[in-house]
């Protein structure tokens, strides 16, 4: 009834009924919605993410990553059994809200992980810190959420849009020689962020972004757009996609003819994509926290377990789910197993990880993970494309080298900002 009742609203209407359910769970003190919690033998981790419509396989591998944890730790955290029950948002942000609520209040989970779309992150994270929940981000990656408006019962171990694009700017400009670039992202909020990151730190080191051209996620033809980039004028194209989006970007910008080279941030190159094109993206290079190719043992140790569970190879949604039940596990141990929420939430803040597949991570202030970026060239080795790590940014933070205060005095990055003062013409699509 709840879901039937939210689908009938419109953004207004929403934004109405959610501060009223907000509003339910203020008088209750964090820790209080089950007062057994301290004695209970069993603790409930509730997953919301995408297991349906667009979002489908973000949230399936990522869902991946996490189930293949629990098993390795034998379905125990702190000597208590892992509940673990998992709830489908339908890549749909009315659905999202009404299933956190019933994780929540039905439920009555102790903490709360997954969230595989940004959009669905904005609109369950205030559900969340209203209702005094931890809630531990797998891969969606709005920036806001761990910046102007973080909150002490979210933390993100995936990473914030920007991040690897922060590092991919600075490694175009600094290590591949390139001054002008043509921007090509998806034109929602992740895109907008990730081609912000990557224009801020590229111009400030003296580049030149000369073109921006968004694109929706649902097209089966970009040939339109695509014949708009100035490739006579760029050194290189930034590709922002997501999902077989970027597999059609890159096969459609070889077969009209554009040779430019390919420079993209984590969605675009990933390794999951790479049994539905050839020789696209080969010699592309990319950047991420996490590759299947990343060669220390913790990431050996995941990439044979994930292959033996599932038969194909981990993504990197699949590596961030993992991140994400790990850090969990670490915050119930350091907080003696008391599922107090508010124990559990500062335990989280605080998490340092020496084993994870990515490498060494720690959280910020913000609640935002602190890891290795690496800067990568798409290639074939033995017949299979994989992304071979060439240089690595260690420990990067979600502000990059800036000082957060700073950073955070300037606008959010947006469709409009940083502006394009380079564009040799207005941007497409306005």
């Amino acid at each position: 009834m709840l879901i039937r009742t939210l689908r009938r609203l419109g953004n207004q209407k929403l934004a109405i009924m959610t501060a009223a359910m907000m509003c339910a769970f203020t008088s209750v003190p964090a820790g209080s919605q089950e007062t057994d919690s301290d004695s209970s033998k069993t603790i409930k981790i509730g997953y919301l993410g995408s297991l349906t419509s667009i979002g489908k396989e973000v949230g399936q591998t990522m869902l991946n990553g996490m189930e293949l944890y629990i098993d390795e730790i034998h379905h125990t955290m702190a000597g208590k059994k892992v509940d673990f029950i998992v709830e489908n948002d339908g890549s749909d942000r009315l659905q999202a809200v009404a299933k956190v609520h019933k994780l929540i209040e039905q439920d009555k989970v102790s903490i709360l992980t997954g969230l595989s779309l940004s959009n669905v992150l904005n609109a369950v994270a205030p559900v969340v810190e209203a209702a005094q929940v931890p809630l531990v981000i797998g891969v969606a990656a709005a920036d806001d959420v761990t910046q102007r408006r973080h909150s002490d019962w979210v933390v993100r171990t995936g990473y914030a849009s920007s991040q690897p694009a922060h590092a991919l700017g600075d490694y175009a400009y600094t290590k591949l020689g390139y001054r002008k670039v043509v921007t090509f992202g998806a034109d929602y909020v992740y895109g907008y962020e990730a081609v912000g990151g990557f224009q801020q730190t590229f111009e400030d080191a003296g580049g030149r972004v000369i073109q921006k051209i968004w694109v929706p996620l649902t097209l089966k033809d970009y040939s339109s757009f695509i014949k708009q980039i100035r490739a006579a004028d760029a050194d290189a194209v930034l590709l922002c996609m997501v999902g077989p989006s970027a597999t059609l970007v890159g096969k459609q910008l070889r077969a009209l003819g554009y040779k430019l080279p390919i420079i993209g941030v984590a969605h675009t190159f990933d390794e999951s994509l790479y049994g539905d094109i050839s020789d696209e993206f080969n010699g592309a290079i990319g950047c991420n926290p996490y590759t299947v190719a990343l060669d220390n043992a913790a990431n050996r140790h995941f990439v044979k377990a994930y292959r033996d569970k599932f038969g194909v190879d981990p993504s990197y949604y699949s590596a961030f789910g993992f991140t994400a039940m790990m850090a969990i596990d670490k915050a119930v141990e350091a907080a003696g197993g008391n599922l107090d929420k508010q124990k559990i939430a500062a335990a989280l803040r605080k998490v340092s990880l020496t084993n994870d597949p990515r490498g060494p991570a720690t959280m910020d202030q913000y609640g935002n993970i602190v890891d290795n970026m690496y800067i990568y060239r798409v290639e074939r080795v033995k017949g299979k494309l994989q992304n071979t790590v060439i240089s690595t940014y260690p420990m990067v933070s979600q502000f990059w080298k800036y000082k957060p205060a700073k950073y955070l005095q300037q606008p959010a990055y947006s469709r409009e900002y940083p502006p394009c003062n380079y564009c040799l013409e207005k941007q497409s699509g306005k």
